[in-house]
């Protein structure tokens, strides 16, 4: 069976506009919603919020691709780098270093046109600092071998993926940085154009390494383009959640040049990001607004608590809070636990759920 990039029509991609047109048109309300949330915050704070998205992408984008970074390190680094830390911090990750830069990097010029020498960039600052051992064989240049890419199962040693010979692909960038910035000007459905970007990109798979990073970065450019704003919605954590139908699809759409179902699946799996990342905004915010009428009324081990079960987010701490759970982490006795507990609810910080030694608490 012929790869996409071998067939007569490549790179010419098709897709049936009826059956991807109410996803993509839900995508965009999905991206407006979380644009009109992440306005209730005061301007600092919805900086912040941004800021703790793009450590969230940078962790996730990481960990498709195997690479563990930690979210103190990724933040730590961003800090660094916008200077909002007095003093620089030591981060010894260079992993989460060169991706902190390479968001970063991605976020100061979502505007501009995207351009060969700006991919090099991108790629420069994500393997920046990496030990000669671990870096790839061209750092900030188009790839000079042939690249096979083999399952994420590693148990599996089939190869899934050939990418084009090294020598077509100069060729094969510059026709595909002519698309992506004249599909920015024909009316593409946001999602769509990300969709067959991330596709086309990895298609080629210009770089030695670091082209799954590279290609989710651009949707997050497209996104932005089409959004007139920077807004970072961590799509990788839904990504990173759902990898495998996430390798399947693009695995599938490797043959093909029709790539309505491709749209189709990557547009989902984004949109479920969007409305994950929704949820957690909106989680936050109630927070805030219960913490606003009840903070000075509460005492140190409920705020240690309660800080405790807001770290879970949305999908609230596992199983509730209990009397037990409190004692635990407050370090205080069951009695205390229990009135602490009480205190809270008539506060309206907490609701009570079930009966005898089957109560729970969960923030209202």
């Amino acid at each position: 069976m012929l790869y996409n990039w071998q067939q007569k029509n490549w790179p010419t991609f098709t897709y049936r506009l009826s059956e991807i047109e109410e996803l993509s048109r839900g995508f965009d309300i999905q991206v407006e919603r979380v644009k009109a949330v992440l306005s209730a915050f005061d301007g600092a704070t919805e900086a912040g919020k941004s800021l703790e998205a793009m450590v969230a992408e940078a962790v996730s984008t990481s960990a498709i691709e195997g690479e563990v970074v930690t979210p103190q390190d990724v933040m730590s680094s961003m800090k660094n780098r916008l200077g909002k830390n007095a003093k620089p911090i030591s981060v010894r990750d260079y992993r989460a270093s060169g991706v902190a830069s390479l968001l970063l990097t991605v976020r100061q010029a979502f505007v501009e046109p995207l351009t060969a020498t700006m991919l090099r960039d991108w790629h420069q600052k994500l393997f920046d600092g990496y030990p000669v051992r671990e870096s790839p064989e061209i750092i900030g240049g188009y790839r000079k071998d042939s690249i096979f890419v083999k399952a994420s199962d590693l148990d599996e040693a089939s190869i899934r993926f050939e990418a084009p010979p090294s020598r077509v692909v100069p060729k094969e960038m510059t026709r595909f940085l002519k698309w992506f910035n004249e599909s920015a000007q024909t009316g593409l459905a946001s999602v769509v154009r990300a969709a067959i970007a991330h596709l086309y990109f990895e298609s080629i798979h210009p770089f030695c390494d670091g082209n799954g990073r590279l290609g989710r970065a651009l949707v997050s450019k497209i996104v932005a383009q089409h959004s007139s704003a920077f807004i970072m919605i961590p799509f990788s954590v839904g990504l990173f959640e759902q990898r495998k139908a996430y390798y399947e699809a693009l695995h599938q759409a490797s043959f093909t040049l029709d790539v309505t179902e491709w749209i189709r699946v990557f547009t989902g799996l984004l949109t479920t990001s969007i409305q994950s990342y929704e949820a957690e905004l909106r989680f936050q915010i109630r927070v805030l607004c219960l913490l606003s009428k009840a903070k000075p009324q509460l005492n140190e081990r409920q705020l240690k608590v309660f800080d405790r079960m807001t770290q879970e987010g949305s999908k609230g701490f596992a199983g509730g809070m209990s009397a037990g759970k409190y004692q635990k982490i407050a370090h205080t006795s069951k009695a205390t636990a229990t009135r602490d507990l009480s205190e809270m609810v008539g506060l309206g910080v907490l609701i009570r759920l079930g009966e005898g030694a089957g109560v729970r608490y969960e923030i209202a």
